[in-house]
């Protein structure tokens, strides 16, 4: 006994109190939830919605000075700069609510929206700016009228050309949310709002992507089906703006 007080005090005494700290606990705590996070990730059944070798399943509407869309050598889509709006339409069944859909997009030229996404919320339609008005507007377009540079939704950060994003929505009974990587942007409830999107892309709809006077480039297009115990509980707070009535 004596000798084990005196080993662990000539430990202490060189190396430290023993401990176990709060980061290390949060940390190990944080690889359990990630590892669990992406154990159900892996039991989600994810749709592709691109093939890689051709647009089988979207259609390219005309805006009137479109640019060219083609898919490259390595999979992606192209969207080419085009007078004002460039985009395409998913033409096969999709569902209405209780979905998530992701993609990744960058920007390779000009300046604005590069891969906003236009999606359903029930029966009306909505769309997740990315990078709006010079590159720094990410938000809903619309809720109850107002678009992304009016209404709560509205975050404001540089996007970066040549530089890919991975795009995330989830369309829920009760909420929508959308991410940009790691980052929640929106996070909005559906009660007692009323949801559109802009003329420009109105030809989008039901579902679909498009840029603004600027080059970008889409890949990997998915989308599932959310389970019920994935569905945000009632009580989650909102963040319903002044303006958005």
């Amino acid at each position: 006994m004596v000798k084990y007080f005196f080993f662990l005090s000539f430990f202490v005494l060189f190396n430290g109190p023993i401990f176990v700290s709060a980061s290390q606990e949060e940390s190990a705590s944080k690889k359990v939830v990630n590892s669990q996070e992406i154990q159900s990730e892996k039991n989600q059944k994810w749709h592709s919605l691109l093939n890689g070798k051709d647009l089988t399943g979207w259609e390219t509407p005309d805006f009137g000075g479109s640019g060219k869309i083609t898919v490259t050598k390595n999979g992606s889509v192209q969207m080419e700069m085009g007078a004002m709006i460039t985009g395409m339409r998913y033409v096969k069944e999709f569902p209405k609510t209780n979905f998530e859909m992701e993609f990744e997009a960058q920007r390779t030229l000009g300046n604005d929206f590069f891969a906003a996404v236009t999606f359903p919320v029930g029966k009306e339609f909505c769309s997740f700016v990315t990078g709006g008005w010079g590159g720094t507007v990410f938000g809903l377009s619309s809720v109850n009228g107002w678009d992304a540079s009016e209404n709560s939704t509205s975050q404001f950060f540089e996007s970066k050309n040549d530089t890919w994003y991975k795009i995330r929505v989830r369309v829920t009974e009760k909420r929508i949310r959308c991410w940009v990587d790691k980052q929640e942007i929106v996070d909005y409830p559906r009660e007692d709002n009323s949801f559109s999107t802009r003329f420009e892309v109105q030809e989008t709809e039901p579902l679909g992507i498009s840029n603004y006077c600027c080059e970008s480039e889409i890949r990997n297009i998915r989308y599932r089906i959310l389970e019920k115990e994935e569905e945000e509980p009632a009580e989650k707070k909102e963040n319903k703006g002044k303006s958005d009535k």
